[in-house]
């Protein structure tokens, strides 16, 4: 803009000092240049074709089940949903609020508008910093409100909540899990995850592939769209989701060999790790290339990825003898030499980087061993 006022004036100081009227020749020269700046710049700054944010707002919507609640916290999340419900009338089923807006005094004007929610939170002393004890308990106050009022499911935005907050399996403030649903969490009582975890992981997987799906197969590209843009937050958004359920596959597995891995429980954690392995492996790849971003810290993303991998090596190596003596694996598929020989390498590989970056981790030496061994 400020290139653009100071070009004018100069063309002003330019256009006084000239003969009236102005010759036809310098006034076709200021013409071509025009034209020849405008046609160098058009294709990098036309975005008519572009919908990015159309493909983000239908695809949170798309996640929630028919009569959901939708809990947004970020703009990205809130507006691209919001503008294609109010405008275009898409999911009048859902009933979308957003915690960013929740807490003003102004807001309880809105609340007729929302005529399903069960129970309005106490919002007198409410944050909107999801790093904050009071902003979680406005979320809970919700969730625990209008659970029973909402049975297909409450959801809260990806970057809704501190991630540090959350625990094992999603595990979350001591009675809850937040289950990866997408772009969303889902919000369940904790003991439900805990007794069928396989069969939640079973369903966020299947929300991943509808994302995938929405975006064709992959984020918008970082190359197309500048830093900073809604686009490129927009592929940060899909990069995390992927990220946040391979999380969850791989902390399902750690449970499921904590708590004594029997041989007919190999076949469920070689899928959660094939999983886990899936998922944030390209998730750390694009945080640390530094073209695409993950809001995770890009050294958590990358030992998260190597942990997924290395006991995927081992997952595989066992699961490879038990198939030889016999084992079924029923519907998950049976490990073979040429998977194990690709994992193997995909594990080598990332443990060498990682060590190369942090060899002082604290797991560093198991890294190191897997190396030798491997």
């Amino acid at each position: 803009l400020l290139v653009c006022v100071m070009a004018g004036a100069g063309a002003a100081a330019v256009a006084a000092r000239a003969p009236k009227p102005l010759p036809a020749a310098a006034l076709a020269l200021c013409v071509c240049v025009v034209a020849s700046r405008v046609a160098a710049l058009w294709p990098a700054l036309d975005f008519s074709a572009v919908a990015v944010l159309a493909t983000h707002g239908a695809a949170a919507l798309a996640a929630v089940p028919e009569g959901g609640l939708l809990l947004s916290h970020t703009d990205l999340h809130w507006n691209p949903a919001r503008y294609l419900r109010a405008c275009e009338g898409a999911r009048p089923d859902v009933t979308h609020l957003s915690l960013q807006l929740l807490p003003y005094p102004w807001f309880a004007r809105q609340r007729p508008l929302h005529p399903r929610m069960k129970r309005w939170p106490d919002v007198a002393a409410a944050s909107t910093d999801p790093a904050t004890e009071r902003y979680e308990r406005l979320v809970e106050d919700v969730a625990t409100g209008n659970l029973d009022a909402f049975p297909a499911g409450i959801y809260l935005d990806l970057h809704g909540v501190h991630e540090p907050h959350i625990g094992r399996l999603g595990s979350w403030r001591g009675r809850w899990n937040l289950v990866p649903w997408g772009l969303h969490y889902r919000i369940v009582a904790a003991g439900a995850v805990q007794g069928d975890a396989g069969e939640w992981l079973a369903r966020s997987l299947a929300e991943i592939d509808r994302l995938k799906a929405a975006y064709e197969g992959g984020p918008p590209s970082p190359d197309r769209f500048r830093v900073g843009s809604w686009e490129i937050a927009a592929g940060a958004a899909y990069n995390d989701a992927h990220y946040q359920t391979g999380l969850f596959a791989l902390t399902l597995a750690q449970e499921l060999r904590a708590s004594g891995l029997a041989p007919e429980g190999v076949p469920a954690y070689v899928a959660a790790l094939r999983a886990a392995r899936r998922l944030t492996g390209p998730a750390a790849d694009a945080a640390a290339s530094h073209r695409a971003h993950l809001s995770s810290p890009a050294g958590d993303a990358a030992k998260n990825a190597l942990l997924a991998a290395v006991s995927l090596h081992g997952a595989l190596a066992a699961g490879r003898d038990l198939a030889a003596r016999g084992l079924p694996f029923g519907n998950v598929d049976a490990p073979t030499d040429a998977e194990l020989a690709n994992v193997t390498l995909d594990a080598r590989r990332r443990a060498q980087r990682f060590l190369e970056v942090h060899a002082d981790d604290v797991d560093a030496d198991v890294f190191r061993r897997f190396l030798a061994g491997a």
